[in-house]
């Protein structure tokens, strides 16, 4: 499940929030503090895949060794970081069409990144639309700068010393979340990223992944969990299982 990307207008920043039960808040709760939400919803094949992958890169997560049908249980359970996976996408679905809410599908983030950066610009704020409209080496180097490559510089080895980093800022400066949960944090190498935080960044990996039996455990339990729901409909016009 992905963080929720929050736009503050007043403080002209971003700011990251994962509505699960981790956060001690309800989705409700936040869309009623009107910033602006973007949320990127991601299929739910490759979205275990990638989050297997990420869980593996966590000594935190004494997932090192476990095989992908192990952590497939896991996620289908709900027992894995941020929660059940329906849990988190249903809750903001039914605020896709709010109007501080922008819902994004990550399958269109990747087919056609200039229309979704305008996308996200304009939902920003009519100026920002204007601008990357009317300068052309603007929106290039927006698009370039969250291209895969892009982000695998700029990401890949800050994730690796975020903690560590995280940990070297004197204590005025510190996370609160440092403190409120310093004993789990004590061990910093248990949280430092062991690969790559960005990897593929493609859609369809999942049939590298899945064995027929799985991809049946999955499309049970996506029934189960969406019987009163078209959320699934999000990817009407994309193979999958």
């Amino acid at each position: 499940c992905l963080p929720v990307r929050v736009w503050v207008p007043s403080a002209r920043k971003w700011r990251d929030q994962v509505p699960s039960s981790a956060t001690f808040h309800s989705t409700n709760s936040l869309i009623r503090r009107r910033p602006k939400y973007i949320y990127v919803a991601r299929n739910p094949y490759d979205c275990c895949v990638s989050f297997y992958h990420h869980c593996k890169s966590i000594p935190h997560y004494g997932l090192e060794d476990a095989t992908f049908d192990q952590f497939l249980e896991l996620f289908l359970a709900g027992e894995v970081g941020c929660g059940e996976y329906f849990d988190n996408l249903l809750s903001w679905y039914e605020h896709r069409k709010d109007s501080n809410v922008l819902f994004l599908r990550y399958e269109d983030l990747k087919k056609d990144t200039v229309a979704c950066v305008l996308k996200i610009a304009d939902f920003l704020g009519e100026q920002y639309g204007r601008k990357l409209r009317t300068d052309d080496t603007l929106l290039e180097k927006v698009v370039k700068s969250t291209s895969l490559e892009g982000l695998k510089k700029q990401v890949n080895d800050g994730a690796k010393q975020m903690v560590p980093n995280l940990f070297a800022l004197p204590p005025e400066r510190q996370l609160k979340s440092l403190q409120i949960f310093g004993q789990k944090f004590s061990d910093k190498e248990m949280f430092v990223h062991k690969g790559n935080f960005v990897r593929k960044g493609i859609f369809g990996d999942y049939k590298n992944h899945f064995s027929p039996e799985q991809i049946q455990r999955m499309k049970n339990w996506i029934a189960f969990r969406t019987e009163r729901s078209d959320v699934m409909n999000l990817w009407s016009d994309i193979e999958l299982p």
